[in-house]
């Protein structure tokens, strides 16, 4: 059996950091980076800017890594919009650039190698999880990220080296992860 892949105009990879998206368009051999700001707006720029070169959501294949909480947010909108993309886990990536034998690391580069890894290689199209499933990972995280203040707070009171205004402001911090991480429950 032969695989028909759908042919896309533009590949565009996006290299997703804390604050910034670096992308790279790439038209045939010809490559354009911009960046954009990892906010709403800056997600509606970057759709306005893919617009400019007269490119529909369905003429574009995106690609980016999977990086947690930084990568879900330009991943849902971008799917929103309509657009066909693949969120690779990052371990790809990294073999990719073994493979063509680069040693750099820039995001800029990366979010070269994201756009020329969808030209070639074609990963499977990315499938929004339900937002329930959204809504009880993120929920789970924040569960993760809770039990350690709340260890380091008790840890604090135990110590018993805190000054008289500080100990009510630590024990009310306790009750309030407390009471917080019950109400979700």
């Amino acid at each position: 059996m032969i695989t028909v892949f759908p042919t896309w105009t533009a590949y565009v990879g996006i290299d997703v950091a804390k604050t910034k998206l670096d992308v790279v368009l790439r038209l045939g051999e010809r490559a354009i980076h911009q960046v954009f700001a990892k906010t709403a707006d800056g997600f509606a720029a970057l759709d306005g800017w893919l617009s400019s070169f007269a490119l529909s959501p369905a003429q574009v294949r995106v690609c980016l890594e999977a990086t947690g909480s930084y990568s879900d947010a330009i991943a849902l909108d971008l799917f929103a919009r309509g657009y066909t993309l693949s969120v690779l886990n990052p371990a790809v990536l990294v073999d990719y650039r073994r493979s063509q034998n680069i040693r750099s690391k820039t995001d800029k580069l990366d979010a070269h190698l994201l756009a020329r890894y969808a030209q070639e290689k074609q990963p499977p199209a990315y499938k929004a999880l339900p937002a329930e499933l959204l809504s009880l990972r993120a929920l789970l995280h924040h569960g993760d990220d809770v039990h350690p203040m709340l260890r380091q707070e008790r840890t604090r009171l135990q110590a018993g080296r805190m000054t008289e205004g500080i100990e009510p402001r630590v024990r009310k911090h306790i009750q309030d992860l407390q009471a917080d991480f019950q109400a979700k429950r």
